[in-house]
């Protein structure tokens, strides 16, 4: 019994729970009006490996800030669709409130953008850059396939891509 049994375990738990969910809302007549988000704010934690990035959960180097997800909702969004545009946590609000009908309109800018025609249309990240905050002392900038890191070299592994 060894750490990808107990993964591999896990996976099987979540994909269970998900499925009875979709089972649920097919039997209310809900699931074609339903969008089902998973998503997480960060990459894995110590002692695990996130290669073939660097970094942990709480660093601001790819293996701490990038994470997988899904997004599915039938008759909006292309199954079996691979999305590897940027995309941040604070994307979601602004996106659910305007799919919701609602205004981001308000006196200070967010951070979010609406990101539902790149998940529907496969369109690109309305993002020009990413920003990654840990500290104020330490923050990384991704822009494209370029990354700064401020303040993270105590932290970076030698040889690992980013």
């Amino acid at each position: 019994k060894g750490p990808r049994q107990k993964l591999a375990g896990m996976l099987t738990a979540a994909d269970e729970a998900i499925g009875q969910v979709v089972a649920a809302l097919e039997q209310a007549g809900l699931r074609e009006n339903t969008l089902i988000i998973f998503s997480s704010d960060n990459g894995g934690p110590k002692p695990g490996t996130n290669t073939p990035l660097r970094g942990f959960k709480g660093s601001i180097c790819e293996g701490g800030v990038r994470a997988a997800g899904f997004v599915n909702w039938p008759g909006h969004i292309p199954n079996g669709v691979r999305i590897k545009e940027p995309m941040h946590t604070v994307d979601w609000y602004p996106t659910l409130v305007k799919l919701a009908g609602g205004s981001i309109e308000q006196t200070n800018p967010l951070d979010g953008k609406d990101v539902w025609s790149m998940l529907s249309e496969g369109k690109p990240s309305p993002h020009e850059a990413i920003l990654s905050v840990q500290t104020p002392e330490r923050a990384a900038i991704r822009m494209g396939d370029w990354k700064l890191l401020m303040n993270a070299s105590d932290k970076i592994a030698d040889g690992m891509p980013e």
